[in-house]
Order: structure tokens, then sequence, then C-alpha cells
């Protein structure tokens, strides 16, 4: 599904809040094109490119605005359960 980046990670790419932040959701969560890991905790962010992106929908913006920090790390979950 996804292979461990090699060292940096791709400068369009951007984690799910910034992409939030400018109005887009990722469109397939579990197709990242980067994934920061750490040697202690594993996976910690996911990044994705634009392309695996779209235009929020108003109730999407309005459930990322009630929950800004916790917003991303639904991704993270649903990314590692499928790993």
């Amino acid at each position: 599904m996804w292979s461990k980046p090699k060292k940096c990670k791709p400068e369009e790419s951007k984690t799910v809040r910034q992409w939030a932040i400018l109005g887009r959701i990722p469109i397939d969560a579990l197709n990242p094109s980067y994934i920061w890991e750490t040697q202690t905790d594993g996976p910690v962010t996911v990044y994705y490119h634009k392309e695996n992106t779209r235009e929020m929908t108003e109730e999407e913006k309005l459930a990322f605005l009630a929950d800004t920090k916790g917003y991303s790390a639904h991704y993270l979950k649903l990314f590692l359960r499928k790993r």
C-alpha cells in the first residue's frame, strides 16, 4: 500500500491539518505521500500530495473547526488500523 519514506518528505506534501486550513481533505486517507516515523513511537504524522485531496464540504469544515487538534489524529488512527 505505501512504502517507507526515503529521507525527506516531498516539499509539496502537507499534513491533514495543513490541508484543512486550506479547505482541503484527503481523498484516500490510506494513501499518504509520506509518513513521519520515530524509532520509539512509529508513525506519528501522515502527509498527502495535493492530488490526493479535494475541497472540503461545509460539514467537513465545521468538523475541522470544532476540533482542530484532534482532526489530524483521526486520519493517523485510520492509517494505523489499516497498516
